[in-house]
């Protein structure tokens, strides 16, 4: 993995050409335009990533994981053939930070302590459901799969939560960003039908404002979506619901006010953390290969600016 410690400071780039970011390397790329592309001409054969002007790729995702385990590597795989997108081998990647993070916390047994540590109480027993792959079935957590189908999701583009957590007494939907905004609207008109009119107007029980509002004028579409199914889910199995948005300390921070002023009182917890909370929530446990996970965080870089300056992931 190449992180701070491995990359230049500042890339060398002309409107045709760029520069390997890891250190000492010479290569020249040509500048890749509009769509990233993983072919041969864009491949830096020195370091084996795929170069663009603002980030770069691995040609193997194993590459970006700081857990080179064979069992974590085995469970992983056997995600990705469920998962609608594989995004790991990016730099900049959501997917692998939160891979990385929260199955460091779940191997090192810190997972139920990290979630009281957010306000989340009594958080005994945690399952968790990376990307919704239930261990058990080996297929889509079967509650989501019931959330879906009685929302009129379809199979092929369902609400896919980056972790579902389930406890003892709660359901714990959490959307982990680092550069993506939680701004995002339908793609289809039609869907607020399906959404408001289901299992007796249950959005109308769970929001105080209208389809519209939310999910196109005010661009909380994902953020609806997971509030709704998550409390629905959280109903079946008569337990509390927790929606946790995971974001870089200088980003979405009004997204409490800004989302929670929809929410009907009562309901269930709509919060927002940190990553830069979860660095030292680890740095004042004693929990094993500690110094990796801290590392990781402290040098983790998600790309280059269009100048070609190298941008850090986190504030510590």
């Amino acid at each position: 993995m190449y992180n701070r410690t491995t990359l230049k400071e500042k890339v060398s780039q002309t409107a045709e050409w760029i520069e390997c970011p890891v250190l000492n390397c010479k290569h020249q790329v040509p500048r890749q335009k509009k769509t990233f592309k993983t072919t041969d001409d864009y491949l830096c054969p020195n370091h084996n990533i795929f170069l663009s002007p603002t980030t770069f790729e691995y040609t193997d995702y194993t590459m970006n994981l700081i857990s080179k385990n064979p069992e974590d590597i085995q469970l992983l795989r056997t995600i990705l053939k469920k998962k609608r997108e594989n995004r790991l081998a990016r730099n900049n990647s959501e997917d692998a930070v939160t891979w990385n993070m929260f199955r460091y916390l779940e191997t090192s047994n810190q997972l139920e302590r990290y979630l009281e540590s957010i306000g989340i109480h009594n958080a005994c027993n945690p399952k968790i459901h990376y990307w919704c792959y239930d261990k058990e079935s080996q297929n889509t957590y079967p509650l989501l799969l019931k959330a879906r189908s009685t929302f009129g999701e379809k199979p092929s583009s369902g609400s896919e939560p980056d972790l579902i957590i389930e406890t003892e007494d709660a359901i714990i939907v959490i959307e982990c960003k680092t550069e993506s905004s939680n701004n995002t609207i339908p793609s289809r008109v039609a869907v607020e039908k399906l959404y408001t009119e289901a299992d007796n107007w249950f959005f109308t029980k769970v929001f105080n404002a209208g389809f519209y509002t939310i999910a196109i004028k005010e661009k909380k579409y994902e953020l609806l979506r997971f509030w709704l199914l998550g409390l629905w889910m959280a109903k079946q199995k008569k337990k509390a619901f927790y929606l946790i948005n995971l974001v870089r300390r200088i980003k979405e921070r009004n997204i409490e006010r800004e989302f929670g002023k929809h929410l009907t009182s009562g309901m269930g917890t709509f919060k927002r953390t940190t990553w830069e909370e979860m660095y030292h929530f680890i740095k004042r446990s004693s929990s094993p290969n500690q110094n990796i996970a801290l590392h990781y965080l402290e040098n983790q870089t998600i790309g280059y600016t269009s100048s070609g300056n190298i941008k850090m992931g986190y504030r510590l």
